[in-house]
């Protein structure tokens, strides 16, 4: 008798320890993952909230060495035609409609991302942010990369 005790004693214990483990990362969609071109890159400026410019690269602008490489791990690879610059690796990982980088990519400011899939094969990635000057304004840049696969 005294041994069935401490049994189900134990398995509540194993089963406490087991629940508070360290939650892991979302999945990353698979729609996401994939070898994505850099198609366009928008550059949008705003100062105390009204529109001031807005600046997109032109058609052909971008070669097939500019792309994003998504693994479902949550690895990826960013790549540039400049040799001088080649690819590099970094992680990130997908929550909701956001995509959390672990460093700023080139198009990118911020390690942080909206992105929007408008068909299967087009990704669209978005950030913003805002800077305070000396006189009181305030500057707003939204940066928009196209990517396609």
């Amino acid at each position: 008798m005294k041994i069935i005790y401490p049994v189900p004693v134990i398995c509540l214990l194993l089963t406490c320890f087991l629940a508070c483990r360290k939650d892991a990362k979302p999945p990353v969609p698979v729609a996401i993952a994939g070898k994505w071109y850099v198609q366009q890159y928008k550059l949008t400026n705003y100062v105390n909230g009204s529109y001031e410019s807005s600046t997109t690269t032109p058609g052909g602008w971008f070669t097939d060495s500019d792309y994003y490489q998504l693994y479902t791990d949550g690895s990826g690879i960013e790549s540039q035609a400049d040799p001088a610059i080649g690819k590099t690796s970094f992680s990130f990982h997908v929550l909701n409609s956001s995509v959390f980088f672990s460093r700023p990519l080139r198009f990118l400011s911020s390690d942080t991302s909206v992105y929007s899939m408008p068909s299967g094969d087009q990704l669209i990635l978005k950030d913003s942010y805002t800077q305070q000057s000396t006189t009181g304004n305030t500057y707003k840049t939204i940066e928009e990369v196209d990517l396609s696969k």
